[in-house]
Protein backbone atom coordinates (compact mmCIF):
# COMPACT_ATOMS: atom_id res chain seq x y z
CA UNK A 1 0.00 0.00 0.00
CA UNK A 2 1.01 3.46 -0.73
CA UNK A 3 -0.21 6.07 2.28
CA UNK A 4 0.13 9.44 1.89
CA UNK A 5 0.16 11.94 4.50
CA UNK A 6 1.22 16.08 4.66
CA UNK A 7 2.71 17.71 7.63
CA UNK A 8 4.82 20.66 9.27
CA UNK A 9 7.01 20.55 11.83
CA UNK A 10 3.75 20.66 14.30
CA UNK A 11 1.83 17.91 13.42
CA UNK A 12 5.10 16.09 13.26
CA UNK A 13 3.60 13.67 16.68
CA UNK A 14 -0.08 13.81 14.88
CA UNK A 15 1.52 11.81 12.25
CA UNK A 16 3.30 9.85 14.12
CA UNK A 17 0.32 8.72 15.82
CA UNK A 18 -1.54 8.03 12.39
CA UNK A 19 1.37 5.57 11.15
CA UNK A 20 1.64 3.82 14.64
CA UNK A 21 -1.92 3.15 14.35
CA UNK A 22 -1.69 2.05 10.75
CA UNK A 23 1.12 -0.40 11.26
CA UNK A 24 -1.37 -2.04 14.45
CA UNK A 25 -3.56 -3.00 11.77
CA UNK A 26 -1.91 -3.69 8.59
CA UNK A 27 0.98 -5.06 7.35
CA UNK A 28 3.17 -2.87 7.65
CA UNK A 29 5.59 -4.89 5.72
CA UNK A 30 3.51 -4.15 2.43
CA UNK A 31 3.67 -0.18 2.68
CA UNK A 32 5.11 2.45 1.73
CA UNK A 33 4.63 5.72 3.31
CA UNK A 34 4.84 9.04 1.46
CA UNK A 35 5.35 12.05 3.97
CA UNK A 36 5.08 15.36 1.95
CA UNK A 37 6.69 17.60 4.25
CA UNK A 38 7.76 21.22 4.68
CA UNK A 39 10.06 22.62 6.60
CA UNK A 40 10.56 20.00 9.36
CA UNK A 41 13.60 19.43 10.99
CA UNK A 42 16.24 16.11 10.90
CA UNK A 43 15.64 15.02 14.27
CA UNK A 44 11.88 14.54 13.77
CA UNK A 45 12.54 13.34 10.47
CA UNK A 46 14.78 10.62 11.72
CA UNK A 47 11.70 9.86 14.41
CA UNK A 48 9.19 9.02 11.68
CA UNK A 49 11.16 7.43 9.42
CA UNK A 50 12.80 5.17 12.49
CA UNK A 51 9.18 3.99 13.28
CA UNK A 52 8.40 3.41 9.71
CA UNK A 53 11.86 1.13 9.27
CA UNK A 54 11.23 -0.28 12.86
CA UNK A 55 7.96 -1.56 12.09
CA UNK A 56 9.23 -2.86 8.71
CA UNK A 57 7.84 0.10 6.14
CA UNK A 58 9.33 1.80 3.60
CA UNK A 59 9.44 5.44 4.14
CA UNK A 60 9.86 8.07 1.57
CA UNK A 61 10.09 12.14 2.11
CA UNK A 62 9.01 14.41 -0.53
CA UNK A 63 10.26 18.34 -0.05
CA UNK A 64 7.41 20.43 -0.62
CA UNK A 65 7.05 24.16 -0.29
CA UNK A 66 3.70 25.37 -0.63
CA UNK A 67 4.51 29.27 -0.68
CA UNK A 68 6.42 28.52 -3.91
CA UNK A 69 3.27 27.67 -5.39
CA UNK A 70 0.96 29.80 -3.79
CA UNK A 71 2.91 32.92 -4.46
CA UNK A 72 1.99 31.56 -8.33
CA UNK A 73 -1.70 31.25 -8.18
CA UNK A 74 -3.67 32.71 -5.15
CA UNK A 75 -3.28 32.41 -1.40
CA UNK A 76 -5.10 34.49 1.35
CA UNK A 77 -6.47 33.54 5.21
CA UNK A 78 -9.10 31.53 3.99
CA UNK A 79 -7.06 30.01 1.24
CA UNK A 80 -3.98 29.26 3.12
CA UNK A 81 -0.54 27.65 1.07
CA UNK A 82 -1.08 24.48 2.96
CA UNK A 83 -4.04 23.92 0.82
CA UNK A 84 -1.43 23.21 -2.09
CA UNK A 85 0.25 19.80 -0.35
CA UNK A 86 -3.06 18.14 -1.22
CA UNK A 87 -3.79 19.72 -4.44
CA UNK A 88 -0.08 19.09 -6.03
CA UNK A 89 -0.30 14.91 -5.13
CA UNK A 90 -0.90 14.29 -8.61
CA UNK A 91 2.56 15.58 -10.13
CA UNK A 92 5.16 15.06 -7.42
CA UNK A 93 4.47 11.27 -6.39
CA UNK A 94 6.61 8.80 -8.22
CA UNK A 95 5.29 8.12 -11.67
CA UNK A 96 5.86 4.32 -11.31
CA UNK A 97 2.87 3.70 -8.53
CA UNK A 98 -0.74 4.10 -10.07
CA UNK A 99 -2.75 4.31 -6.69
CA UNK A 100 -2.31 6.22 -3.10
CA UNK A 101 -4.17 6.33 -0.59
CA UNK A 102 -4.24 9.79 1.14
CA UNK A 103 -4.72 10.54 4.60
CA UNK A 104 -5.67 13.18 6.70
CA UNK A 105 -3.02 13.98 9.60
CA UNK A 106 -6.17 13.99 12.21
CA UNK A 107 -7.07 10.57 11.49
CA UNK A 108 -6.19 7.28 13.81
CA UNK A 109 -6.58 4.00 11.90
CA UNK A 110 -8.70 1.26 13.90
CA UNK A 111 -8.80 -1.86 11.35
CA UNK A 112 -7.92 -3.27 8.26
CA UNK A 113 -7.80 -1.26 5.32
CA UNK A 114 -6.19 -3.44 2.68
CA UNK A 115 -9.95 -4.24 1.60
CA UNK A 116 -10.28 -0.33 0.74
CA UNK A 117 -7.01 0.15 -0.83
CA UNK A 118 -7.22 -3.13 -3.69
CA UNK A 119 -10.81 -2.49 -4.65
CA UNK A 120 -11.31 -1.65 -8.16
CA UNK A 121 -10.28 2.25 -9.52
CA UNK A 122 -10.14 1.54 -13.47
CA UNK A 123 -12.70 4.29 -14.12
CA UNK A 124 -12.60 6.86 -11.31
CA UNK A 125 -10.09 9.09 -10.77
CA UNK A 126 -10.19 8.79 -6.72
CA UNK A 127 -12.13 6.66 -3.86
CA UNK A 128 -14.24 8.84 -1.37
CA UNK A 129 -16.54 8.93 1.14
CA UNK A 130 -19.59 11.19 1.39
CA UNK A 131 -19.65 14.08 4.00
CA UNK A 132 -21.98 13.04 5.94
CA UNK A 133 -21.98 16.04 8.27
CA UNK A 134 -22.96 18.19 5.21
CA UNK A 135 -26.02 15.98 4.90
CA UNK A 136 -27.17 16.07 8.10
CA UNK A 137 -27.06 18.97 10.86
CA UNK A 138 -24.78 20.84 9.24
CA UNK A 139 -26.33 20.72 5.81
CA UNK A 140 -28.18 24.34 5.92
CA UNK A 141 -24.70 25.84 7.23
CA UNK A 142 -22.77 23.85 4.31
CA UNK A 143 -25.53 25.10 1.93
CA UNK A 144 -25.00 28.97 3.37
CA UNK A 145 -21.26 28.98 2.68
CA UNK A 146 -21.98 27.56 -0.80
CA UNK A 147 -22.57 28.88 -4.45
CA UNK A 148 -24.87 27.66 -6.42
CA UNK A 149 -22.08 25.34 -8.53
CA UNK A 150 -22.22 23.36 -5.34
CA UNK A 151 -26.08 22.90 -4.92
CA UNK A 152 -26.31 19.67 -7.41
CA UNK A 153 -23.49 17.55 -5.18
CA UNK A 154 -25.82 18.26 -2.18
CA UNK A 155 -29.23 17.46 -3.71
CA UNK A 156 -27.41 14.31 -5.34
CA UNK A 157 -25.57 13.16 -2.41
CA UNK A 158 -22.24 13.98 -4.40
CA UNK A 159 -20.31 16.12 -1.56
CA UNK A 160 -17.19 14.22 -0.13
CA UNK A 161 -14.75 15.00 2.29
CA UNK A 162 -11.03 15.02 1.49
CA UNK A 163 -9.16 13.67 4.26
CA UNK A 164 -9.33 10.08 2.98
CA UNK A 165 -9.17 9.96 -1.04
CA UNK A 166 -7.28 6.91 -2.79
CA UNK A 167 -5.92 7.97 -5.78
CA UNK A 168 -6.22 6.35 -9.21
CA UNK A 169 -2.71 7.99 -10.13
CA UNK A 170 -2.35 6.79 -13.70
CA UNK A 171 -6.08 9.39 -14.74
CA UNK A 172 -4.42 12.63 -14.12
CA UNK A 173 -0.96 13.01 -13.08
CA UNK A 174 0.11 13.81 -17.06
CA UNK A 175 -1.57 17.39 -16.57
CA UNK A 176 -0.77 20.02 -14.91
CA UNK A 177 -3.53 19.39 -11.97
CA UNK A 178 -2.64 22.53 -10.10
CA UNK A 179 -3.45 24.82 -12.89
CA UNK A 180 -6.92 22.86 -13.07
CA UNK A 181 -7.55 23.58 -9.59
CA UNK A 182 -6.61 26.83 -9.91
CA UNK A 183 -8.81 27.36 -13.07
CA UNK A 184 -11.98 25.89 -10.91
CA UNK A 185 -11.07 28.29 -8.26
CA UNK A 186 -11.12 31.01 -9.92
CA UNK A 187 -14.06 30.24 -11.54
CA UNK A 188 -15.65 30.53 -8.07
CA UNK A 189 -14.20 33.58 -7.45
CA UNK A 190 -11.55 31.58 -4.58
CA UNK A 191 -14.99 32.06 -2.71
CA UNK A 192 -14.98 28.70 -1.18
CA UNK A 193 -14.96 28.32 2.50
CA UNK A 194 -13.47 24.40 2.67
CA UNK A 195 -10.68 25.55 -0.04
CA UNK A 196 -8.57 22.24 -1.00
CA UNK A 197 -12.37 20.20 -0.59
CA UNK A 198 -14.16 22.12 -2.44
CA UNK A 199 -12.10 22.78 -5.28
CA UNK A 200 -11.36 18.77 -4.97
CA UNK A 201 -15.52 18.63 -5.27
CA UNK A 202 -15.69 21.02 -8.24
CA UNK A 203 -12.82 19.28 -10.39
CA UNK A 204 -13.93 15.38 -9.42
CA UNK A 205 -17.49 14.98 -8.59
CA UNK A 206 -18.16 13.00 -11.87
CA UNK A 207 -15.43 10.73 -11.47
CA UNK A 208 -15.37 9.22 -8.13
CA UNK A 209 -16.70 6.10 -6.58
CA UNK A 210 -18.33 6.56 -3.02
CA UNK A 211 -17.43 4.28 -0.40
CA UNK A 212 -19.01 3.19 3.11
CA UNK A 213 -18.05 6.57 5.44
CA UNK A 214 -19.18 4.24 8.05
CA UNK A 215 -16.44 2.27 8.18
CA UNK A 216 -13.45 4.10 5.83
CA UNK A 217 -14.25 7.94 6.76
CA UNK A 218 -16.13 8.12 9.94
CA UNK A 219 -16.30 11.72 11.55
CA UNK A 220 -16.10 11.74 15.15
CA UNK A 221 -18.14 14.80 15.95
CA UNK A 222 -20.82 12.55 14.28
CA UNK A 223 -20.75 9.75 16.62
CA UNK A 224 -23.77 11.61 19.14
CA UNK A 225 -25.36 13.15 15.87
CA UNK A 226 -25.72 9.95 14.11
CA UNK A 227 -27.18 8.52 17.27
CA UNK A 228 -26.57 4.97 15.95
CA UNK A 229 -25.95 3.78 18.94
CA UNK A 230 -22.28 3.63 18.76
CA UNK A 231 -20.15 2.79 21.85
CA UNK A 232 -16.20 1.81 22.49
CA UNK A 233 -16.82 -2.23 21.13
CA UNK A 234 -19.05 -1.47 18.16
CA UNK A 235 -16.88 1.56 17.02
CA UNK A 236 -13.52 -0.46 17.12
CA UNK A 237 -15.42 -3.34 15.22
CA UNK A 238 -17.25 -1.18 12.71
CA UNK A 239 -14.75 1.63 12.28
CA UNK A 240 -11.34 1.45 10.36
CA UNK A 241 -10.43 5.16 9.30
CA UNK A 242 -11.83 7.43 12.58
CA UNK A 243 -11.19 11.14 11.24
CA UNK A 244 -11.48 13.96 13.74
CA UNK A 245 -12.77 16.68 11.99
CA UNK A 246 -12.62 19.71 13.85
CA UNK A 247 -12.26 19.16 17.32
CA UNK A 248 -9.29 17.21 17.97
CA UNK A 249 -8.87 14.54 20.42
CA UNK A 250 -5.38 16.53 21.86
CA UNK A 251 -6.77 19.24 22.30
CA UNK A 252 -7.88 20.27 25.73
CA UNK A 253 -12.17 20.65 26.48
CA UNK A 254 -15.06 18.46 26.65
CA UNK A 255 -16.00 18.44 23.15
CA UNK A 256 -16.24 14.97 21.63
CA UNK A 257 -17.08 11.60 23.53
CA UNK A 258 -14.35 9.60 25.54
CA UNK A 259 -15.85 6.49 23.26
CA UNK A 260 -13.24 7.97 20.55
CA UNK A 261 -11.11 9.97 21.59
CA UNK A 262 -10.01 6.45 23.14
CA UNK A 263 -8.84 5.52 20.12
CA UNK A 264 -6.55 8.23 19.63
CA UNK A 265 -4.81 8.49 23.38
CA UNK A 266 -4.28 4.57 23.30
CA UNK A 267 -1.88 4.69 20.59
CA UNK A 268 -0.66 8.09 21.50
CA UNK A 269 0.02 7.28 25.02
CA UNK A 270 2.43 4.61 22.91
CA UNK A 271 4.29 7.30 21.34
CA UNK A 272 7.86 9.10 22.44
CA UNK A 273 5.57 11.96 22.12
CA UNK A 274 3.16 10.61 24.86
CA UNK A 275 4.59 13.22 27.87
CA UNK A 276 4.56 16.64 25.48
CA UNK A 277 0.64 15.63 23.88
CA UNK A 278 -0.43 15.02 27.79
CA UNK A 279 1.03 18.08 29.03
CA UNK A 280 -0.20 20.16 26.15
CA UNK A 281 -3.67 18.70 26.65
CA UNK A 282 -3.36 19.43 30.05
CA UNK A 283 -2.41 22.91 30.00
CA UNK A 284 -4.73 23.86 27.18
CA UNK A 285 -7.40 22.31 29.53
CA UNK A 286 -6.58 24.48 32.22
CA UNK A 287 -5.19 27.72 30.86
CA UNK A 288 -8.25 27.36 28.22
CA UNK A 289 -11.45 25.12 29.41
CA UNK A 290 -10.93 26.13 32.90
CA UNK A 291 -10.18 29.75 31.98
CA UNK A 292 -13.43 29.67 29.95
CA UNK A 293 -15.67 28.55 32.65
CA UNK A 294 -14.26 30.91 35.01
CA UNK A 295 -14.43 33.81 33.03
CA UNK A 296 -17.98 33.03 32.19
CA UNK A 297 -18.82 32.51 35.90
CA UNK A 298 -17.75 35.77 36.55
CA UNK A 299 -19.64 37.08 34.32
CA UNK A 300 -22.74 35.08 35.00
CA UNK A 301 -22.42 36.07 38.81
CA UNK A 302 -21.76 40.07 37.97
CA UNK A 303 -25.26 39.84 36.23
CA UNK A 304 -26.63 37.93 39.39
CA UNK A 305 -25.05 40.43 41.81
CA UNK A 306 -26.35 43.51 39.67
CA UNK A 307 -29.46 41.63 39.46
CA UNK A 308 -29.58 41.13 43.07
CA UNK A 309 -28.79 45.11 43.84
CA UNK A 310 -31.11 46.02 41.52
CA UNK A 311 -34.10 44.23 43.57
CA UNK A 312 -32.56 45.35 46.98
CA UNK A 313 -32.65 48.85 45.53
CA UNK A 314 -36.21 48.69 44.45
CA UNK A 315 -37.25 46.90 47.83
CA UNK A 316 -35.51 49.81 50.19
CA UNK A 317 -37.58 52.72 47.78
CA UNK A 318 -40.67 50.94 48.48
CA UNK A 319 -39.82 50.39 51.78
CA UNK A 320 -38.94 54.33 52.26
CA UNK A 321 -42.15 55.55 50.57
CA UNK A 322 -43.97 52.61 52.75
CA UNK A 323 -42.55 54.33 55.65
CA UNK A 324 -43.58 58.12 54.48
CA UNK A 325 -46.98 57.22 54.80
Amino acid sequence: MNIVTCLNEKYVPYAYVLLKSLFMHNDAGKICVYLVIDDIEESKKHILKGLCEEEGAKCVFIDLDPKSISEKIYSSFEWPDAIYYRLSLWNILPFDIDRALYLDGDIIISGDISEFYEQNIEDVDMVVCQDIMSYTTLKDEFKAKHGESFYSLYDEGKYFNSGVILYNLSTRRKEDMISVYSKAAKDEGFDLPYPDQDVLNLVHYDRVRYDDFHRYNFPAMAFDILDDGYHYDRAKEEISILHFINHKPWEGGNHLPYELERFWWEVAFDTPFADDLMRNYILEFTIGTVRDEVRGLIRENTQLRADLNEAIGSFQKLLKAYESK
